[in-house]
């Protein structure tokens, strides 16, 4: 535990601690949670803090940061405390301190068999570009859950990252076979597809997901975009790019994400150029980043 307030510490000094609404910190309601067989929670919604969350898609860094850092601190024992505070930092762009993090959570042998958790970890690995951990852990943890999707998606995300799409298309099309209507399984397939080269199967995996899936619909507003773009259909690129816009109007994070794309032309970046990114001229655009 001093290890751990001293790490949030040192986080402090860099990001500074702004004011935290105490009453919303102090409400553990959103931190108790039922999970099942796999460790995910039931209801999808509880895997971290929506507090925290509803922070880092407004964009609001230093916020989200301050509350799941003082998630912790008053509740050191809670594994959906922790994953809190692991996906935040990764989400602000640290990924070396969510891996930091993600380890002394792991450490503690009540979050071992949390396979959230481990995911969670997994992605801060990928973030921090520790590629062969991420995959070895990833490959670990479809062994350890083998009819879970959610572990086939991160392992196919350091795959990609690893500039091996064509592996990862194998992994996430034995997931969808196991779940045909995962909305996730299809997008991360879809950036697959793009990568090598199979840009109407990435639309063709897309076009099963609904605007109501709002938690990943749009990063299918951008893949839809840089399948045209391979295509050569920059208007329609174009186009879906502005109906994400028009749709998820409220999640500042994500429109970042849409200013990102319009830096560069949809249909002029190499898909294939190499460690999974995009490239125009001297901007670079990470495709595993859904």
């Amino acid at each position: 535990l001093e290890q751990l307030l001293e790490i949030l510490d040192q986080l402090d000094e860099f990001v500074g601690r702004p004011s935290v609404d105490v009453a919303a910190v102090s409400d553990t309601t959103e931190l108790t949670v039922n999970v099942n067989g796999n460790g995910h929670s039931t209801n999808g919604k509880k895997i971290i803090s929506a507090k925290v969350k509803k922070l880092v898609r407004a964009r609001k860094d230093q916020e989200a940061l301050a509350l799941s850092q003082q998630l912790v601190r008053d509740h050191p024992n809670n594994i959906i405390a922790w994953r809190s505070y692991v996906y935040t930092l990764i989400k602000i762009g640290l990924p070396q301190e969510a891996v930091i993090a993600g380890r002394k959570m792991l450490e503690m042998e009540r979050f071992l068999d949390d396979a959230a958790a481990v995911l969670i970890f997994i992605n801060a690995l990928i973030e921090a570009e520790e590629l062969e951990e991420a995959i070895e852990r990833g490959m670990h943890a479809i062994e350890d859950h083998p009819d879970d999707t959610v572990g086939y998606g991160t392992l196919a995300k350091g795959r990609i990252r690893a500039g091996q799409p064509q592996e990862a298309v194998v992994l996430l099309e034995k997931a969808l076979q196991m779940d045909p209507q995962d909305p996730v399984v299809r997008i991360i397939l879809a950036n697959a597809y793009v990568q090598t080269g199979r840009a109407q199967d990435a639309l063709d995996v897309l076009d099963c997901i609904a605007v109501p899936d709002l938690g990943w619909a749009p990063a299918a507003y951008i893949w839809r975009a840089r399948a045209y773009g391979a295509q050569g259909k920059t208007a329609m690129a174009e186009e879906a790019i502005d109906e994400a816009r028009s749709l998820f109007s409220s999640d500042f994070r994500f429109l970042h994400k849409l200013d990102r794309e319009d830096e560069w032309l949809i249909g002029g970046f190499d898909v294939n150029g190499g460690m999974g990114q995009a490239t125009r001229g001297e901007s670079t655009v990470r495709v595993s980043d859904i």
